[in-house]
């Protein structure tokens, strides 16, 4: 039984997963139903989850209290053995009347109806799902059926409750079955063998006397990697005709001893190009595991040796044939992207996609001169193009990233919006130009603000900025990159600047640890940047552990030219927020460059006090006129807490002699004021705190009090 105390009517998702994680199942979140595409699939990378349950750590990270997939509502299992040999039998009783015989036939076959009493559960789709736990000596497979039986094994994926399907309806445990009612029963060897015997049947794969796994062969598909897993006996055929058809064409004259070496050389090739239906045991290669299902070596000089035979009959005759002529701009495979994964850098020639984006990935064409060897006498100094001096390079990598709650998205919307008119950042020159702002974590509060800083920068409405308010996959998906690249060309826009916020956002569910997934995605950056020559600002967070920098692998440290870190130097109840900005790498400048600022809000409304946000002002910069003293009749409250800053001032204030607060001036902690007021009020503590914050909010405002830090005075002026 579950090892936790477990709620469904008040359950959550992060309480669903951590139920099915304390009964060992791999729980991961999923993908959201999206009309038109597969959607029944892990939101995560999780080739690396089928064998093992993942460290606690990487759960928290999906499913703590602040965990990235907390408010996702769909999620799922991995089948096998990262779920202590849990598997599905997935049975479509209310369409399929082939699948309702089935089962039937189970149930009829069953010595003990127990033995099927199991945990269970209704899809969103009205199907029914069965969970069993296999025997240790026995290895569930992952197959589908033309007859609506599917069984999920090792490897396989679940959506499971609550995820919502595309019809409307949610996934629902069984009444009476649920997980938190009954055990998930052990599969008795008689389902096993009905199991074998469907999938020798069906599609499946079976196990035969002389030891060879036996996988059947449905029409051609592959695994999201682009290797081949079923059709591969034909593919084999085809595989070594066409290899020896062109070795006719080659070299018409050959022997014994070259024949065994191409033989060899094209099962390498193969091999690479395949993968066996069988589970990975950590043990046997990919070639040994074919070979075990009779689709290896054997098998492949086999048909090697009867095609070589027809070398002067049919070989010959096919060989005088044109062979088919590659198109000259084929359709864009996704699996034909190769990078270094440490780097991210592309490798080889990229194929221009057929995507209806007019070449969009055509690299710019380079100087007539670039190809030519240069003697040392002869090289020039050529400075740093710099989009923000000493913190951006041109059509450089750069990376943002600090803590929550360090002002990440108001640091990123500042630069962007003073790059796009050309003015200083941090006092710093700037390059001018368009720039594009993909803002992956939603449009809330984006346009409060962009008004804010307008309002307190005394900035004209921005012609040249331009917000994509929706979240991309820049790691897997090609037509989320082919897409902004054609809205960005299409739109006559040349940015020299386009911000990534979040990175996490772009990421869609990949491993950020993983070197693979993090160069996918350095290398989808880098063709954003070939096609555009822009700028890439990425938004991001830092690790655990803030000593060793940015969140996710080494290599994302590797790839960008410069790396900025945000710190928070205020407490969280200071009323001006103190955040300081470090160049912690510069490949071509200084590193250590500090840069402090602070948060002033701002209000948007003359008849609504509540309308209000934050902007970034570098220190440097005056004091905005919108905080001097108006004339302003207090009110009650207003009053009282005004006092209770003069009470504090008289008992416990000082002279702190820094540049941002007037000389001769006496001050107090912020902390202190609150207590002064707090002391003798009668009200409750969340009526006391909002109470406080909103008048202090007001006094600021108005100019009666100013700040700096978690310091406050009354204003002289």
């Amino acid at each position: 039984m579950p090892l936790l105390d477990f709620e469904p009517d008040f359950a959550g998702s992060g309480d669903y997963a951590r139920l099915y994680r304390s009964m060992g199942i791999q729980v991961v979140p999923a993908l959201t139903p999206d009309k038109g595409k597969a959607w029944k699939l892990p939101a995560v990378s999780w080739k690396s989850l089928q064998n093992e349950l993942v460290p606690e750590l990487t759960f928290e990270r999906w499913y703590g209290p602040q965990g990235e997939h907390i408010r996702r509502q769909n999620m799922g299992i991995i089948t096998g053995k990262a779920s202590n040999n849990v598997f599905v039998v997935d049975v479509d009783l209310h369409r399929n009347s082939d699948a309702a015989s089935w089962w039937q036939y189970i149930l009829d076959q069953a010595p003990n109806l127990t033995d099927l009493e199991t945990v269970s559960q209704t899809t969103g789709g009205g199907g029914k799902q069965y969970l069993f736990r296999a025997p240790a000596d026995w290895t569930p497979p992952t197959f589908k059926t033309s007859i609506g039986v599917d069984i999920r094994g090792q490897g396989g994926f679940a959506v499971m409750p609550p995820s919502m399907h595309e019809s409307g309806k949610p996934y629902k445990w069984d009444e009476g079955f649920e997980p938190w009612s009954v055990d998930i029963a052990d599969a008795s060897p008689w389902l096993c063998a009905e199991i074998d015997q469907l999938a020798e049947r069906y599609g499946g794969r079976t196990i035969t006397q002389d030891g060879i796994t036996k996988t059947a062969t449905p029409d051609y598909s592959t695994n999201a990697f682009g290797a081949i897993v079923d059709g591969r006996e034909d593919y084999m055929t085809k595989f070594v005709w066409g290899w020896i058809v062109n070795l006719r064409r080659e070299a018409p004259m050959i022997n014994d001893a070259f024949m065994n070496t191409q033989c060899n050389e094209a099962f390498s090739a193969y091999q690479t190009l395949v993968k066996s239906r069988l589970p990975y045991d950590g043990k046997n290669t990919n070639a040994e595991l074919l070979e075990m299902e009779g689709r290896g070596i054997t098998a492949f000089k086999q048909k090697w040796q009867y095609a070589a035979k027809q070398w002067e009959t049919k070989v010959s005759d096919h060989a005088r044939t044109e062979p088919p002529k590659k198109a000259s701009n084929p359709p864009f495979d996704p699996s034909a992207l190769r990078f270094d994964p440490e780097t991210g850098e592309i490798l080889g020639e990229y194929p221009n996609p057929d995507l209806s984006i007019d070449d969009e990935f055509a690299p710019a064409k380079e100087p007539a001169d670039s190809f030519r060897l240069i003697p040392a006498s002869q090289l020039v100094d050529e400075p740093v193009k710099w989009l923000i001096k000493d913190l951006i390079p041109a059509n450089s990598l750069a990376s943002l990233y600090g803590k929550p709650g360090t002002y990440k998205s108001f640091v990123a919307l500042y630069m962007a919006s003073h790059i796009a008119l050309g003015l200083a950042v941090f006092g710093r020159n700037t390059e001018q130009g368009d720039v594009v702002y993909i803002a992956g974590e939603g449009g809330a509060g984006l346009k409060k603000r962009y008004e804010a800083l307008r309002k307190r920068h005394n900035l004209p409405d921005i012609h040249n900025l331009y917000f994509l308010k929706r979240q991309l996959n820049l790691r897997s998906k090609m037509d989320d990159l082919a897409r902004l690249i054609k809205e960005i060309k299409s739109n006559n826009i040349n940015p020299k600047l386009i911000v990534i916020d979040t990175l996490a956002r772009a990421f869609s569910g990949g491993n950020e640890n993983s070197s693979e997934d993090m160069g996918a995605f350095i290398a989808m950056v880098g063709l954003l940047q070939q096609a555009t020559s822009a700028a890439v600002l990425l938004v991001h967070h830092s690790g655990k552990d803030e000593a060793r920098g940015q969140r996710g692998h080494s290599s994302l440290l590797g790839a960008v030219d410069a790396e900025l870190e945000l710190m928070k130097l205020s407490e969280d109840d200071s009323i001006h927020r103190i955040g300081q900005l470090t160049t912690t790498k510069q490949k071509d400048g200084e590193d250590g460059i500090k840069f402090t600022f602070h948060m002033e809000t701002i209000h948007l409304s003359s008849i609504d006090p509540e309308n209000t946000s934050l902007a970034l002002v570098p220190v440097d910069e005056p004091k905005t006129t919108a905080r001097k003293k108006i004339d302003r009749t207090l009110n009650a409250n207003d009053k009282v807490i005004l006092a209770a800053l003069k009470m504090a001032l008289n008992d416990c204030g000082e002279m702190v002699g820094i540049p941002q607060i007037p000389p001769n001036t006496r001050v107090v902690n912020v902390n202190a004021w609150r207590q002064f007021y707090y002391a003798g009020n009668p009200n409750g503590e969340d009526t006391k705190r909002k109470t406080f914050a909103r008048a202090v909010d007001r006094l600021v405002s108005c100019g009666t009090v100013e700040s700096w830090a978690n310091y406050c005075w009354i204003s002289n002026t």
